[in-house]
């Protein structure tokens, strides 16, 4: 069948309704926006960002809590959420109330009850903000959305990781993962406490927030490596053929804090071709 532009074999779709399509993934069945880019790369590769993903589990064990800020409709989610298995949990975090709206059907979907989906901002501080006031029956960069002052869409609760964690008596993070369009100092800065106690592993996307990232987190006892991992997946789960981020790579930062390095040191040796200490 075609989904606007995009041939896909009958097969591999479930569902395709006016905003959102349900696609048979690598994962599982995921709702996404059709309009979306993360959602039309599924459609094309039925995976997104499965080289980023594929790092990262190598930080995270059955059991472990982890929290996604930045989870947009959810594609990191739930390969978290099959990563920590059913004793662990993935909190995840998403402004966006339709892109949230997806974060919860493919948890529905997928009978994901260790999936904590919260539909606030995070930063450094309480508060109200407000999102981009998007179409989203229409082609965007949805997933590029970023919070600052001149944003006219909804508002949304704006909240830290450290009033989280205590509201909830979280007993521990293990892996914190922020992509937020530039604002990941403000959400480290809002997770200080939490930080400085669970000293989780930290996976931040960074473009103009690189320096002030580099500086709050050798603050906090860390070492920061850059991992920039290709969009494509030349072993996609649709066996699509060609790369249509046109060599494209992501741009982020793992960093392990020092009591963590001999735990994890077998880990980045083994992936020196893939990081950079910075």
């Amino acid at each position: 069948m075609m989904i606007d532009d995009i041939f896909i074999e009958d097969e591999k779709v479930a569902l395709v309704g006016e905003l959102n399509v349900v696609i048979l993934s690598r994962s599982g069945p995921l709702s996404l926006n059709r309009f979306s880019p993360i959602g039309r790369s599924i459609c094309f590769y039925g995976e997104h960002g499965w080289n980023e993903l594929n790092f990262c589990k190598l930080f995270i064990q059955p059991s472990d809590i982890i929290f996604d800020v930045g989870a947009h409709q959810g594609t990191h989610t739930i390969v978290f959420a099959d990563a920590v298995g059913p004793s662990g949990a993935v909190h995840a975090f998403e402004p966006q109330r339709l892109m949230f709206q997806n974060i919860c059907a493919t948890a529905a979907l997928n009978s994901k009850v260790n999936i904590h989906a919260q539909n606030v901002a995070v930063g450094d501080a309480k508060g109200k903000v407000r999102i981009v006031d998007f179409d989203y029956g229409k082609r965007g960069h949805f997933s590029g959305m970023k919070i600052a002052p001149g944003n006219t869409g909804a508002e949304v609760d704006l909240i830290t990781i450290d009033d989280y964690v205590e509201e909830r008596d979280i007993a521990t993070i293990n892996f914190l993962k922020i992509d937020v369009e530039g604002l990941e100092a403000k959400v480290l800065a809002g997770a200080r406490a939490s930080i400085d106690r669970f000293k989780p592993v930290l996976y931040c996307e960074y473009h103009d927030s690189r320096n002030d990232i580099r500086r709050m987190v050798a603050d906090m006892g860390y070492e920061m490596f850059k991992h920039a991992p290709a969009g494509y997946n030349a072993d996609n789960y649709f066996k699509y053929p060609s790369d249509r981020f046109q060599g494209g790579q992501d741009h982020n930062a793992i960093c392990i804090h020092s009591d963590h390095m001999p735990k994890y040191e077998p880990i980045l040796t083994a992936n020196q071709s893939v990081i950079q200490k910075i």
